[in-house]
């Protein structure tokens, strides 16, 4: 044995090996001290900012339950129904939260109302076995949807929507990888309402028309009162169902002028800009917790990253291998993300009145967050996450002018109400809100025999004469958005 030790290669192999798990062991610690030093620096320059370090900074007390939209019974009882679920998408069969998901259902698909086109509701009289006629239809619709209708019409009146997940992760972070609200469940609730205002449309029934509409918009605003990404992007999507309900409905004259006030008074309820801020604030109050916690509970950390990056991805999927992985590795991204968000809330700060100069500064900051060599974007996940900050900026400037735009067509009914036509310009209806919030001048309007067109010049600020784009220019991506 001592014979074998004194063979030089051996010696110069142990003496590599020695080598190389010092500086390995070196590399751990600086990687640890280096992205521990990025976190308290970014987290000093959080706070610096004005901005919160813990939720409970944040938060408003929640509203009693009695006045509460969000604390709706049968918004609790999906909740509790979605506890150890693992795919928050598809609830299960028998569920209430089933029966809301498949209110609007069309077979394969949801019901969607389409611009110009004469609804069909054949499909959903076939499965339910009456035929097809809007009257036979809405009376079988109401039947068998009559506990969520009812809750639903007894929450419109409610004058606060404040979702209360965020309090209760306030008050014990362990709920943070607990399910919240159901939202993607509840996004569907609006293709079933949808369908019902499309069909009491059909059954020359305008009370039930508005109701499913104004149902279908305090929806769309709980959505949006989760203040996250995914909140965001499914209000959207809720107000694409509805503006085109809507706008037929404003077409064809069925309200009064009474009804029409009633509905703009609920239109002009929120303002989704205002959510930019808080949506950018838990989101890196989240990670900041998450990230504190993965650094000693590695487990959650595959759920977390999924495949944003196959290094990330294989050493949070490898059990042996993430527990080696530097806790710095953890803190350096963190520190990217919080900067990143700071800058972010900075852009929406400086552009505040103009949506347009927004988007503008935004993919500014995007940009200044790019360009990272192949390293880099090996080893730590893209800044996104799955959901880029031009999601962000793209549905809440839609969702933005789509509200503008609803409140400006109720102002132009009310006037054809009073009057017989529609107004030559804008400017005849004195002081309504006539802006177009994405580039802070009127909005583009001309009278096309009986109607108007109304249309915004969209995400890019150009005027294409009122082009709604076809099937390849959804939502935001249409290169105006006609009203």
């Amino acid at each position: 044995m001592k014979r074998f030790l004194q063979k030089k290669w051996l010696r110069r192999l142990v003496q590599t090996l020695a080598v190389a798990l010092s500086l390995m062991a070196v590399a751990y610690a600086v990687t640890n001290w280096w992205g521990a030093r990025m976190k308290r620096d970014a987290i000093a320059e959080w706070q610096a900012d004005g901005r919160p370090l813990t939720l409970a900074g944040m938060l408003e007390p929640l509203p009693p339950d009695a006045e509460n939209f969000a604390m709706l019974p049968m918004f609790l009882k999906v909740t509790r129904e979605y506890a150890g679920q693992v795919d928050m998408g598809r609830p299960r069969e028998g569920t209430l939260g089933y029966r809301m998901a498949e209110m609007g259902r069309m077979g394969d698909t949801y019901f969607k109302s389409e611009r110009n086109k004469t609804p069909d509701f054949s499909e959903w009289a076939r499965l339910n076995g009456i035929d097809n006629e809007p009257s036979l239809i809405l009376q079988k619709f109401d039947e068998k949807n009559s506990e969520i209708l009812a809750q639903l019409r007894a929450g419109i009146s409610r004058p606060f929507t404040e979702p209360p997940r965020w309090h209760r992760i306030a008050s014990d972070p362990n709920a943070l990888f607990e399910p919240g609200m159901p939202i993607h469940t509840l996004a569907l609730i609006n293709a079933g309402l949808v369908l019902r205002a499309e069909v009491a449309i059909a059954a020359n029934r305008p009370d039930i028309a508005l109701e499913s509409v104004a149902m279908g918009l305090r929806v769309a605003d709980l959505l949006a009162a989760e203040n996250t990404f995914v909140g965001a992007i499914l209000q959207v999507a809720s107000w694409s169902r509805l503006q085109v309900v809507m706008a037929q409905a404003l077409d064809q004259g069925i309200w009064s002028e009474k009804e029409l006030i009633k509905l703009r008074a609920l239109i002009a309820r929120t303002n989704e800009s205002h959510h930019v801020r808080p949506i950018l604030d838990l989101e890196t109050l989240a990670m900041i917790g998450s990230f504190t916690r993965y650094r000693h509970d590695r487990s959650k950390i595959a759920a977390y990253f999924g495949d944003f990056s196959a290094f990330a991805f294989t050493m949070a999927k490898t059990p042996l291998l993430r527990e080696f992985v530097p806790a710095g590795w953890y803190d350096a991204f963190l520190a990217r993300r919080i900067r990143m968000n700071l800058a972010q809330i900075n852009a929406h700060e400086r552009a505040e009145k103009s949506l347009f100069e927004w988007c503008r500064a935004s993919a500014a900051v995007d940009a200044s967050y790019g360009g990272r060599g192949a390293l880099s974007q090996a080893l730590m996940p893209d800044n996104d996450m799955g959901i880029h900050p031009r999601t962000l900026r793209e549905r809440i400037s839609y969702a933005t002018v789509r509200r503008a735009q609803a409140l400006l067509a109720c102002d132009l009914a009310i006037f054809r109400k009073k009057t017989g036509r529609y107004p030559a310009t804008l400017e005849e209806l004195g002081d309504a809100a006539t802006i177009d919030p994405m580039t802070t001048q009127p909005f583009h309007y001309r009278v096309e025999g009986d109607g108007c067109v109304l249309y915004s010049s969209g995400i890019d600020g150009k005027d294409n004469g009122g082009d709604r784009g076809g099937e390849r220019n959804p939502y935001w991506n249409a290169p105006d958005w006609v009203w």
